[in-house]
């Protein structure tokens, strides 16, 4: 009975403690990863890349990516991230969507559409940021 009591603080400490809280700058901001898996585009540090959830593909200049990453920051807190470190990647606000619950950034840079979609995931907070990176497809006009 004892053993129990003293396992669960300690299995308490893993799951809570098993991913890493982002790290901030001295304005309270979340920073970026000094080396992302993708060159141009920040993912903010603490934040894990999920494997099985994640593809990408490249093919004569033109790339495809879809990457999940998981970290222990607030949902608007990570949108907000996105909102201020993409621009300096080079890549342009398109729209900024709330749709149940997923909050989602479109953003553009030359021939390409990425986009951010963030939602809560898990028991204990935190969130889950699904990254889309595609070519534009042109429309026609009438």
């Amino acid at each position: 009975m004892n053993a129990r009591l003293l396992m669960a603080p300690l299995l308490c400490c893993v799951f809570v403690g098993g991913c890493g809280r982002v790290a901030r700058d001295d304005a309270g901001f979340i920073m970026p990863q000094a080396s992302p898996p993708i060159q141009d585009v920040p993912i903010p540090v603490g934040f894990r890349y999920v494997d099985g959830e994640s593809y990408d593909a490249s093919s004569r200049g033109v790339r495809t990516i879809s990457h999940t990453y998981s970290g222990r920051a607030d949902k608007f807190e990570t949108k907000q991230f996105f909102r201020n470190q993409m621009p300096q990647s080079g890549w342009g606000v398109t729209s900024d969507i709330s749709f149940k619950g997923v909050l989602t950034l479109m953003f553009a840079k030359g021939s390409e559409t990425c986009r951010v979609m963030i939602q809560d995931s898990g028991l204990f907070g935190g969130c889950e940021v699904e990254i889309q990176i595609h070519p534009n497809v042109p429309t026609k006009g009438p």
